[in-house]
């Protein structure tokens, strides 16, 4: 059965993606993609090299790793001194991220909804804006953002709130919460 949100692309507002954009959010000089495309390198440390960090291994794979280290030093001569156990884990690598501050565009349609699921979709968008993270890595800095909505609420990581157009939005949908809170549970109850 379809659902009533339908989600567009996240789409940057660049000279590559005019033709993509509703006339309304082009911009007179856009800017190429790729002067918003930059390279992040990061490291990965071999935790295996870290003698606190090796008694968090899972006894099973440390006996593994140690077995493995005594079977390579078994086959060498004794005057050389024994190499690294396992298969080495550290490197450097590169994130293709886009620059902080890059605009985008993202289409979110509401297909005939009562007043009460577009407060339940604005309560949602609300309780986004405590965490607001898109994609990956997050965990490093990555994906946060801001996002405004254009006729409907701006979500603002920066207040961890969402900015009311007209009406107190999200009120009508947390009394209905209120009174079905418990016909509500046991659905969720008896789908799970």
């Amino acid at each position: 059965m379809p659902g009533k949100l339908k989600c567009g692309k996240l789409i940057p507002i660049v000279a590559e993606t005019q033709h993509l954009l509703p006339e309304r959010f082009r911009v007179e000089a856009p800017v190429s993609i790729w002067n918003y495309c930059q390279e992040e390198a990061y490291t990965r440390r071999d935790d295996e090299k870290n003698e606190h960090l090796r008694m968090l291994i899972a006894p099973a794979e440390r006996k593994a790793i140690e077995d493995a280290a005594r079977k390579d030093r078994a086959v060498k001569p004794a005057d050389k001194a024994p190499e690294e156990t396992g298969i080495k884990q550290q490197m450097r690598y590169y994130l293709e991220t886009l620059a902080a501050g890059t605009s985008f565009f993202w289409e979110v349609s509401l297909d005939d909804v009562s007043d009460l699921e577009f407060e339940a979709f604005v309560t949602c968008l609300v309780e986004f804006s405590r965490f607001p993270y898109l994609g990956g890595k997050s965990n490093i800095g990555h994906g946060k953002v801001k996002i405004t909505f254009d006729s409907w609420l701006s979500v603002d990581p920066t207040t961890c709130k969402g900015a009311e157009v007209d009406t107190p939005l999200g009120n009508k949908y947390l009394k209905h919460l209120q009174v079905h809170g418990e016909e509500i549970r046991e659905v969720l109850h008896a789908i799970t």
